[in-house]
């Protein structure tokens, strides 16, 4: 536990924005950790200044540091005015969506002894349990350097989904988001368009190495992930109108966004994210380049959510079916074995989840 005026170990960031019903639950799992040594950034960035702050008010525990914005801010500055906000050595960026198992920090604070400069990341976890521990068996932990992470993340390969360390899926030295705000293009670690995303190819532009560690640490109840309801992502893929806002926030227009991409829809998240990755990605001597016929697998696997989630995709289809007419009958082939291969891969990899978690 740290004492008054020490600085915490882990400082979790904790950004929320009109969720006031679920941030409660969030917490109760943060302050259920058996490693106590950490504080709780509640970052509330809600339209009215009373329901999270009321939510809030119910714990005492010191732990809980509660800050109130203008309620205006964008999701990236809300982002980054919680990590301004943090004192610990090491920081753990989440979701108001998103528990912790109760395990978690005594986990990473192990792996952290053993190897205190690395970045270290974990699996995003759709969990069909309200409470889930991490697994009694020995640590797993596997070692990618930065620029293995980002040649994965350019194949958009099932291994860059499991490793890649997005803020909501990574633990980091303090000091390394510190380095990163100096020499970021924007002033900030979390910045637009996808906070998350912007932070991870920060973070990979100057980290010395990537730790993953193939543990439970977060992962979402089925209240809270089964009716997609606090997803920005399908919010995204349904076209909804927070999404609409998100983007209308945005410092960028469209055809920014979409310039260096074949297929031209913004609600396909994988485009904002290319854009992060051209602006933020900055290692020197590696210039890694996108492979097209997976990116065009993975604007098809997105559509197919999306379809599944009642998203309106005509406009995005026929954007890829022009995209994939320009370039010829082999690519579209290769395209097409690809994406059935990781279909059918994906729909076993869902059933051995089910099972597991």
């Amino acid at each position: 536990m740290t004492t008054p005026g020490q600085a915490p170990f882990f400082s979790l960031l904790l950004p929320t924005k009109n969720r006031s019903e679920i941030v409660g639950g969030t917490i109760q799992s943060y302050l259920n950790q058996t490693f106590g040594d950490f504080e709780v950034i509640v970052s509330d960035n809600d339209d009215s200044d009373i329901p999270t702050r009321d939510a809030v008010a119910r714990f005492t525990d010191p732990r809980v540091r509660y800050f109130r914005t203008s309620g205006k801010l964008p999701m990236h500055e809300n982002y980054d005015f919680a990590l301004r906000q943090a004192r610990g050595a090491y920081v753990v960026a989440l979701e108001d969506k998103l528990h912790l198992t109760p395990q978690a920090l005594e986990v990473l604070h192990a792996v952290i002894q053993e190897h205190p400069e690395d970045v270290i990341s974990y699996p995003f976890i759709l969990s069909q349990r309200e409470r889930l521990e991490t697994t009694p068996r020995p640590v797993q932990i596997r070692k990618f350097t930065c620029e293995q992470t980002i040649e994965e993340f350019c194949r958009f390969t099932p291994t860059y989904w499991d490793i890649f360390p997005r803020g909501i899926t990574s633990c980091a030295p303090r000091a390394l988001y510190d380095e990163v705000r100096r020499r970021s293009p924007t002033g900030m670690v979390f910045s637009w368009i996808n906070p998350d995303y912007s932070q991870a190819f920060q973070i990979l532009s100057i980290a010395k190495g990537l730790l993953y560690l193939n543990q439970p640490i977060i992962f979402v109840p089925p209240s809270l992930h089964r009716s997609g309801k606090y997803s920005n992502g399908l919010a995204a893929i349904r076209k909804a109108e927070q999404a609409v806002r998100f983007f209308q926030s945005l410092p960028i227009d469209s055809d920014e966004m979409l310039r260096d991409v074949p297929v031209k829809s913004h609600w396909l998240w994988v485009n904002p994210v290319l854009y992060d990755f051209r602006k933020f990605y900055r290692r020197p001597g590696h210039e890694p380049q996108v492979d097209w016929v997976r990116y065009h697998v993975q604007c098809l696997s997105i559509m197919v959510i999306g379809i599944l989630w009642g998203g309106d995709v005509r406009n995005e289809w026929r954007e890829v079916r022009r995209s994939l007419r320009s370039r010829g009958i082999l690519f579209s082939i290769r395209v097409a074995v690809i994406f059935f291969w990781r279909a059918f891969r994906s729909a076993l990899m869902r059933l051995v989840h089910r099972f597991r978690y």
